[in-house]
């Protein structure tokens, strides 16, 4: 276990900044679960104020996606618009076909509520007819 508070706040900097649990916890080569003990327990020891924007990110992710989730979720709307099947997506992404569907419905969603300029809704109803037609 980290044991070094200065690299405790770095890794608080990076998921404030929008880098995901996951992300940050393949780059120090640890689970996930580690770092949000990290996150959750030590963090708070050593800064009250990061262990709040830590806890704020959070309880929030549903409706702030990360920078990298916004990539993805943006990279996978332009696959499908130019004919790329859900498998292809999930191929090319190393991803599942699940998380693929997620990000191109739930998460395009979430994405259009909070930036409607970034995804406009004829965006999130293309994806619909589209996943609609080949899923259903």
């Amino acid at each position: 276990m980290i044991k070094d508070n200065g690299l405790i706040l770095f890794l608080a900097d990076l998921y404030i900044d929008g880098k995901s649990l996951k992300s940050i916890a393949r780059l120090m080569d640890m689970l996930p679960s580690e770092l949000n003990h990290l996150l959750l327990v030590k963090l708070r020891r050593i800064d009250e104020n990061k262990y709040d924007q830590v806890l704020r990110r959070m309880r929030s992710y549903d409706v702030n996606l990360s920078e990298e989730d916004e990539s993805r979720i943006l990279e996978s709307f332009n696959m499908l618009i130019n004919g790329e099947s859900i498998e292809a997506i999930a191929d090319e992404q190393k991803a599942t076909k699940r998380k693929v569907l997620n990000d191109l419905t739930a998460r395009l969603l979430l994405l259009h509520k909070s930036k409607p300029k970034l995804v406009t809704e004829e965006m999130v109803n293309e994806v619909a007819k589209r996943t609609l037609r080949k899923e259903v």
